[in-house]
């Protein structure tokens, strides 16, 4: 079961190429570099505040599949996990379309067949060997999935930077991406708090149960930094490579590519004419990442409808959670077609990816920072907060995802330059300054005396600090008039000096984990198959 591992890593590989060179970074200036340096040293706080707190009460994720929504029943009542569970299911049905869209967008890079014809074909094979297989066969393709997809990310990043050091030196490529005149310091320190929360519940794996489960598997909570360190450098060494080669030139602008997101599988359709194979490779390795990632959702949303949702209410033979299961994983992959149109409605992957996930994991944050930090908090209030929440962050997040949609919201942009487009693409630019500043009209409207409302104008990166904020406010609003908890279990409340005794799960937890993982496997395999 430790193979599992890979599946936080592949849901941020797929995005975070492309993303690197979008809007972020082109545009805005080196934002990432500064996401990456609070991934350094975000795991071990995450361990002192969170992780100890799931240890010291002996909850396992392979006995009680969703830790956090678990964690809440334990904290407050049956109903936080139910609302728990279905935010899982709400984010996945959201974020399944976006991992199904980004391969099938490269995809069309490289061929020029629609990503309408190649994603129903993809849904149909992750169907298929999902029903089949079960939780064992997506265990296995995990495995060499994994295999094939950081072996493709390494050999392009080792091609595109051997070719970069012959051409400009590797001071140059260092110059270029880490220049100290991108970046405006005021504006980064007021985005640090954005950032760090956004990570907290996004990247490690703290509000998503598929990602939590994989970091729960490592015996040291050292070797989760270890790989979260391992997909910091693989994510950002891709975008650095993209504003080295495209620095005089933006491929959108030119007409070459017709979306931001391309801009990666360009770039090794430009490294492919010294290695013809290396087209190949990257999508091999993009398919088996989104197909992995896709499968382990469908699992996941097997399980939390089976155990939440038909097991309290009625009881089921083996025969009849096996069609359960496979009835979810239809209807949920077959779900994913239609919705692949609002990714394709998106400026940048990435971004829609993260107001997505901030929609349902700043309540469930919210709702965990109140069971541990927050005893007085009882299970009706911090259930209002949480919906509350959804309702608000949803709103403000497709109310701006349609304004940026429709042209009426636009943020400033740097300098874009495309005369260097006829060097590297070996054609000739026909653009007169009429069509050019056609072009730019929607990347350089400034959002100043919009009639966009402001909470729509407000940074992507806000919307978890704004949802966990509140979360946490209705809660307590509520708690005036509906009252609080009396009795807690004091296992449940953080303390600073417990967190220091449990950095690293000792040797019986781990066993334990071990045998509970077998018996997860023997479940699974007599539910599915």
């Amino acid at each position: 079961g430790k193979k599992n591992d890979g599946d936080s890593c592949k849901l941020e590989h797929l995005g975070q190429f492309s993303e690197q060179f979008g809007s972020f970074d082109f545009f805005n200036g080196n934002v990432p570099l500064w996401i990456g340096l609070f991934l350094l040293h975000l795991p071990p706080i995450c361990s002192c505040l969170v992780f100890q707190q799931i240890h010291v009460t002996n909850f396992s994720w392979t006995q009680n599949y969703i830790t956090l929504p678990l964690l809440g029943e334990a904290v407050f009542d049956r109903r936080v996990r139910i609302f728990g569970s279905a935010s899982f299911i709400l984010l996945a049905v959201l974020y399944m379309p976006i991992l199904l869209y980004m391969p099938c967008l490269s995809f069309k890079q490289f061929t020029g067949i629609d990503v309408k014809i190649t994603g129903p074909v993809l849904v149909v094979v992750v169907i298929t060997y999902t029903c089949i297989g079960g939780f064992r066969a997506t265990v296995w393709t995990d495995v060499f999935q994994s295999i094939a997809m950081f072996g493709a990310i390494f050999i392009v990043l080792v091609k595109g930077y051997v070719d970069l050091v012959k051409e400009v030196g590797a001071k140059a490529i260092f110059q270029l991406n880490y220049n100290t005149d991108h970046l405006i310091p005021i504006l980064h320190f007021v985005n640090q708090f954005g950032l760090y929360l956004l990570e907290a519940c996004v990247l490690p794996p703290v509000a998503i149960n598929l990602l939590y489960s994989d970091a729960l598997l490592f015996p040291l909570l050292r070797r989760q930094e270890e790989l979260h360190g391992f997909t910091l450098c693989s994510s950002y060494s891709g975008g650095s490579l993209l504003v080295t080669v495209f620095r005089h030139c933006d491929p959108k602008i030119a007409g070459i590519v017709d979306e931001y997101d391309q801009l990666f599988p360009l770039l090794v359709l430009l490294l492919s004419h010294t290695l013809p194979s290396l087209m190949g490779i990257y999508m091999g390795g993009m398919f088996c990442a989104s197909l992995s990632s896709i499968s382990t959702f469908l699992n996941s949303l097997a399980a939390v409808v089976l155990e939440d949702f038909c097991k309290p209410f009625v009881r089921l033979s083996n025969r009849a959670k096996g069609l359960i299961m496979r009835c979810v994983v239809v209807a949920f992959g077959l779900s994913t077609i239609p919705l692949i149109t609002i990714a394709e409605k998106t400026d940048t992957i990435g971004q829609f990816a993260v107001r997505i996930e901030s929609i349902t994991g700043s309540s469930i944050l919210g709702i965990f920072v109140l069971g541990i930090f927050c005893p007085s908090i009882n299970g009706t209030c911090a259930l209002i907060g949480g919906i509350s929440c959804i309702f608000l962050v949803g709103w403000i997040c497709f109310s701006a995802s349609k304004a940026i949609a429709d042209g009426s919201l636009a943020f400033d942009i740097k300098p874009i330059e495309y005369r260097g487009c006829t060097e590297i693409f070996n054609i000739t630019m026909n653009l007169d300054n009429l069509e050019l500043n056609q072009n730019l009209t929607h990347l350089t409207k400034e959002t100043e005396g919009s009639d966009v409302m402001f909470l729509f104008r407000i940074s992507f990166l806000y919307y978890l600090p704004l949802g966990i904020l509140t979360t946490i406010f209705i809660a307590y609003i509520a708690r005036i008039f509906l009252g609080g908890n009396e009795e807690v279990d004091s296992r449940l409340i953080w303390q600073y000096s417990r967190s220091q005794k449990h950095t690293k799960v000792n040797q019986r937890d781990v066993l334990e984990d071990e045998e509970c993982g077998k018996l997860m496997r023997h479940e699974g395999n007599v539910m599915i198959n």
